[in-house]
């Protein structure tokens, strides 16, 4: 994969394992950030016990990429190319709403055509909703906060 420079920038590339510990703390801020804080929210108990290891393990089925800014990283996403997943996307809520995330997704797109997928999937929820429909994802929910196998077709853009 190429370093992909912005002009905003910072820069997105491939995640290495010395970023483990910035991926940690920002899949932390940034939930806290979007979530309402309640000590029984399920995704903040389950963040609370994760380790920087447990992404370690993760790079190894997933592809993980950093958003960068010199020497600090601005948030990350995570593709699962066998499953033709995203995984995750978070930015650093300081970060927000500067392309951070449009960018990475961009990136993950480009590497899923790379891999041979025509199509991606994601669950999303909350605010993440709008930002993935802005990207052309589609998906069907009963639930307005939730958003269950969003798809996109991907172009050979």
């Amino acid at each position: 994969m190429t370093e992909r420079r912005r002009a905003a920038g910072y820069r997105i590339r491939r995640a290495s394992d010395e970023d483990c510990d910035a991926i940690l703390d920002i899949h932390r801020l940034a939930s806290m950030a979007t979530r309402d804080g309640d000590a029984e929210d399920p995704v903040l108990e389950w963040l609370r016990d994760r380790r920087p290891e447990h992404y370690l393990a993760d790079m190894r089925t997933q592809q993980f990429v950093v958003a960068a800014d010199g020497e600090t990283i601005l948030g990350f996403a995570a593709l699962d190319v066998a499953k033709a997943t995203v995984v995750s996307v978070f930015v650093a809520p300081e970060s927000m709403r500067r392309g951070i995330g449009s960018a990475m997704m961009a990136e993950l797109e480009r590497m899923a055509r790379d891999a041979g997928l025509d199509e991606l999937e994601l669950q999303a929820a909350g605010g993440a909703i709008e930002f993935y429909k802005k990207l052309g994802y589609t998906g069907e929910s009963d639930d307005p906060s939730w958003m269950e196998k969003k798809k996109k077709p991907l172009s050979g853009a």
